[in-house]
């Protein structure tokens, strides 16, 4: 974790304990999860290709991207690879793989990262897999989650870059991945609103919540930054439509002895 990360970690602190000037957090879980048993049981044998896949058939959970990935001093709460508490107590992607897969290995990667260094956290969980004594990189069926360009917007102002720039560093990720991660099924995450944001901070009763938007994302907390400027750069940055081309390119370049997916939510 970074100076930016602590430093907001103990601005959330202060948050919640004060009053409840933005009222509690409410963690909403899942009660008596459940499956057919044909559903619930792993495959008879490793499948070879993507579309045979079953959940209980996934062994590793990854997690790459920026802070919001891991939720800054919270890990076990992102929706990417949290498994703090069971289904029950908070929804994630691995606590619902862990009903059908209970040996489910892995935990978020890194944080902080903006687009351009997310070629270095693939190059390192390439490198974190392959010494796993638990984990068989070229047989194991494997979940990642990438959640990038929250940190590229909140620093626009500062270190603007171009859009094929972004794109490109995310492609270079992706081709790294393709090439030294089979089996691996990857889901990319688009930025969220971040104007959505910044209005909130602005309601009665979560003007504390400034103090946070001030630290970790600076450019949007700027009032020189119109909201028009923040449209057009959060869409610039945003990688939906791109998000899909991604899939198709990736789609193309794998061999039939290569099964991948990728997923854009």
């Amino acid at each position: 974790m970074n100076l930016k990360d602590s430093i907001s970690v103990l601005i959330l602190f202060a948050i919640r304990i004060s009053n409840g000037q933005c009222g509690e957090l409410p963690d909403y879980g899942v009660s008596d999860f459940s499956c057919p048993d044909e559903i619930m049981r792993s495959s008879s044998s490793i499948p070879e290709n993507v579309n045979a896949l079953r959940p209980a058939d996934i062994k590793v959970v990854m997690a790459m991207g920026d802070s919001l990935t891991v939720l800054m001093a919270w890990p076990g709460l992102t929706f990417h690879a949290g498994c703090a508490y069971d289904l029950e107590k908070h929804v994630t992607i691995p606590n619902i793989l862990k009903k059908f897969n209970p040996n489910l290995l892995g935990c978020s990667n890194a944080t902080g990262a903006k687009a351009d260094e997310l070629p270095f956290q693939a190059r390192s969980l390439v490198s974190a897999l392959n010494a796993h004594p638990k984990v068989n990189v070229a047989e194991d069926w494997k979940f990642l989650g990438i959640f990038i360009g929250t940190n590229d917007v909140c620093q626009f102002c500062v270190d603007q870059h171009t859009p094929d720039y972004f794109v490109s560093k995310i492609t270079e990720a992706l081709e790294i991945l393709r090439s030294n991660l089979p089996r691996t099924i990857v889901s990319i995450l688009s930025i969220p609103q971040l104007d959505v944001i910044r209005e909130s901070v602005q309601k009665p009763g979560c003007r504390a919540a400034q103090s946070i938007l001030n630290i970790a994302c600076p450019c949007l907390a700027n009032n020189r930054a119109t909201q028009e400027k923040i449209d057009n750069v959060t869409i610039f940055l945003k990688f939906r439509n791109n998000s899909e081309n991604f899939s198709v390119h990736f789609r193309l370049l794998q061999s039939a002895d290569e099964p991948a997916e990728f997923w854009k939510i």
